[in-house]
């Protein structure tokens, strides 16, 4: 009989998150769940700003993105060349898995999968994902990577973390006292 081990749960709020990931060392497997606002065409889009999307997801932070990328390459057969061009917008803060955009703080993540699918809201209800699908601006994964299967970075504003899973221990994050 396999034992699982049990995860603790305990509450945070989102500066003591922040200070907890500002002191790894290492790569960590995380999940986490997103509150967010999807980007979406506006034009004939009778949902526009009304969604919320609920996202629970795995991934790796503290990582390099190109050695993921050169390791993906490898993988496939290919020879690891990639060398990533500068961020788009933000500032990787060294050694933290935190990138800095206009005085907000970023999880830079690599999504490794999803718990479950994502779950959407329009004006507080569930609503099915084929109902906004053609609304939602897709997202164009790795096209420089020179892989089939890309390695997918994302970047989630600290403040949109519900909850966060990592070492076994569920952390609730709250706005705090």
């Amino acid at each position: 009989m396999v034992k699982t081990q049990r995860k603790v749960r305990r509450s945070i709020t989102t500066d003591q998150l922040i200070i907890m990931l500002e002191s790894l060392d290492s790569a960590k497997i995380v999940s986490f769940i997103a509150k967010t606002i999807p980007q979406m065409r506006k034009t004939g889009n009778p949902y526009y700003g009304d969604i919320i999307k609920l996202a629970n997801v795995n991934g790796v932070i503290n990582w390099c993105y190109a050695d993921a990328v050169n390791r993906q390459r490898i993988r496939e057969g290919r020879r690891p060349t990639f060398e990533p061009l500068p961020r788009a917008w933000g500032h990787r803060i060294p050694g933290q898995p935190f990138v800095e955009h206009n005085g907000n703080l970023y999880l830079e993540v690599k999504i490794e999968g999803l718990n479950e699918e994502s779950q959407y809201f329009y004006k507080g209800r569930r609503i099915q994902f084929s109902k906004i699908e053609e609304f939602l601006i897709k997202k164009h994964e790795g096209s420089r990577q020179g892989v089939e299967n890309p390695i997918i970075l994302r970047d989630y504003n600290v403040f949109t973390i519900q909850t966060f899973s990592m070492d076994h221990v569920i952390f609730v994050v709250g706005e705090g006292d």
